[in-house]
């Protein structure tokens, strides 16, 4: 982990907090993240970006909305 630690720097701790319990797999360079953990920060990511949409969808006008069909 002294590569991570070296290339991260500063970030290096919240890295690992995001990744949470999981070991890292260094090959020839990359960083292998299970794709268990991998499905599971992109679901969360998605379902931040539907609540966004929501919340934009509704600060709009009933005229902005009808635009966006």
């Amino acid at each position: 982990m002294d590569f991570l630690k070296e290339k991260l720097g500063d970030k290096y701790d919240e890295f690992m907090e995001l990744i949470g319990d999981v070991k890292l797999k260094i090959d020839d360079g990359s960083i292998q993240i299970p794709k268990s953990r991998f499905d599971e920060v992109n679901e969360r990511m998605k379902k931040a970006e539907r609540e966004l949409a929501n919340i934009k969808k509704e600060k709009m006008t009933d005229e902005e909305k009808l635009q966006s069909y």
